[in-house]
């Protein structure tokens, strides 16, 4: 199974440190109450949601053990996909979607596919590699590209009238993108001698770098219009969720099930986060809302070899990946 790997991950003082303590709520009403519904891509061997809006459109990647290929299933259950070599990452609530191609050697273009159908490639002025991330409701794109000349990593937003803005974090080595908001807002990660760690670029080009305490690698992986954004982070004693407000207040967070590993993977406009956790060998996935109640995603029975939740649209859909003994298959979760 060929799938692509994306690993979005400042160094900050004076940080205001709070510990979620939360009780696991595995059979939270949240959980009963929600509808489940499995979809896989016809004629493909596993199929996996990256993103929804808030019509239930959901693009995402299916493919077979030889190559992927990017798709829409679109709310009536109908799919389009992109050919073989493609990822499709993000899609907007006007219905534009945006992906990767997979060129030769890695030189890996953008492409934008329009309300009407029509397809734009995408690749910044002077790159080798172009790989597009997510689109915001104004159809702002941002991603990450490799530098031609010094073949160095660096973020990018792209206007919709095709303007291009690229960025690195300063003293960084290489910049990645995860998000951005409607306000312009992008997160990610960056890397320099010491390791990974979390910035925030403001839309007027101010940066903030953070990490939460005794982070050794921290994760950006999301950030919504109120400029929350979640990730997670690696210690001495495993692999932690946090959130960082808008005001950089940091939030820690574990599943209080003796898991190891607990990720927060996206948070959605009404600050309601998924993500999954590990324990043992068990793979888990769980809702957070704002309040602090923490709630079990399940699959149907006898389907429950993990679930990988990937994000959440303003009405609370979720949409991902669970495996099951053969396979893997797409979901939306609905409240």
């Amino acid at each position: 199974m060929v799938r692509s790997a994306s690993a979005f991950s400042p160094r900050g003082s004076g940080f205001s440190i709070a510990l979620w303590a939360i009780a696991w709520i595995a059979g939270a009403s949240s959980s009963t109450a929600a509808t489940f519904t499995s979809f896989d891509v016809p004629g493909m061997t596993y199929t996996a949601g990256n993103s929804i809006n808030a019509r239930g459109d959901v693009v995402g990647a299916c493919g077979d053990d030889e190559a992927n290929q990017g798709f829409v299933r679109w709310a009536d259950g109908t799919f389009t996909l992109f050919g073989w070599n493609t990822y499709t990452e993000s899609i907007n609530d006007d219905g534009v979607v945006i992906g990767t191609v997979l060129g030769r050697q890695g030189t890996d273009s953008g492409f934008v596919r329009a309300t009407d159908g029509t397809i734009s490639t995408i690749r910044v002025p002077g790159s080798y590699k172009t790989d597009l991330v997510a689109i915001n409701a104004s159809g702002v794109i941002v991603g990450t590209y490799v530098n031609k000349q010094e073949g160095g990593l660096y973020g990018f937003i792209r206007t919709p009238d095709g303007q291009f803005q690229t960025f690195g974090v300063p003293g960084s080595e290489e910049t990645l993108v995860a998000g951005i908001n409607q306000q312009g807002d992008v997160a990610g990660l960056y890397d320099d001698a010491e390791g990974l760690h979390g910035y925030l670029r403001t839309a007027d080009g101010t940066f903030t770098t953070f990490d939460p305490p005794g982070s050794t690698r921290t994760d950006v992986r999301s950030i919504n219009d109120r400029g929350f954004i979640v990730g997670d982070y690696v210690d001495a004693t495993g692999t932690h969720g946090f959130q960082r407000a808008p005001d950089g207040t940091m939030t820690t967070f574990d599943i209080p099930n003796g898991a190891s590993t607990t990720v927060l993977t996206f948070i959605n406009g009404r600050d309601l986060i998924v993500g999954w956790s590990v324990t043992g060998s068990a793979l888990s996935a769980f809702t957070l809302t704002h309040r602090g109640k923490v709630g079990a995603i399940r699959v149907p029975k006898g389907h429950d070899d993990g679930v990988v939740p990937a994000a959440s649209n303003i009405n609370g859909d979720i949409t991902g990946g669970y495996y099951d003994a053969i396979t893997e298959h797409g979901f939306i979760r609905s409240p």
